[in-house]
């Protein structure tokens, strides 16, 4: 009588293992979902369009808000928005925007007053008051902490992003 032994051999143990490991974390990722992590996407996509636009701005001197072109290398920030306007034309290459109907996000700014952000050759940021012979060129995000962008996603996880008076672009202030 021949004594065989009987159970699995420890190849067919691992493979069992990895296969649990991927459906369980495939499981976990579907049970969390992408809202918990939407908020620092965004933002990050945020930063990376923030700092297009400043170096493609350092490039190209804005001196009027009425210049041609001029919104093509300015950072709009709003409620629902943040990004260039879409100028193919002059700007092939730019990112599309942040919109709270393609992102499930919104914004809020703190320390700065206005929508169109521009940035000098220096990287610092500034933006146009007055109108006609009365427009002014004003540095922004002048306060201690510069300009804050605050994103919330559909799951309420909140994060931001900063800008501060040299031009730095940073995540969390």
């Amino acid at each position: 009588m021949k004594n065989r032994q009987q159970g699995f051999t420890l190849v067919e143990l691992v493979v069992v293992i990895i296969l649990v490991g991927i459906l369980g974390a495939t499981a976990t990722s579907k049970m969390i979902g992408r809202s918990s992590f939407d908020a620092h996407l965004n933002r990050d996509q945020a930063i990376s369009i923030a700092r297009q636009v400043q170096i493609l701005s350092m490039n190209h001197l804005v001196t009027s808000a009425n210049d041609a072109n001029a919104s093509c290398y300015s950072l709009q920030i709003s409620p629902g928005y943040l990004g260039s306007p879409r100028c193919d034309n002059v700007l092939p290459g730019m990112p599309p925007a942040l919109t709270a109907a393609d992102n499930n996000l919104s914004l809020s700014a703190e320390g700065l007053a206005v929508e169109n952000l521009y940035f000098d050759m220096l990287g610092q940021p500034f933006y146009f008051t007055g109108t006609g012979e009365n427009e002014k060129r004003v540095n922004a995000c002048r306060s201690s902490s510069g300009c804050k962008i605050t994103f919330r996603s559909g799951a309420n996880e909140q994060t931001t992003m900063c800008i501060n008076q040299e031009g730095y672009i940073y995540a969390g202030c």
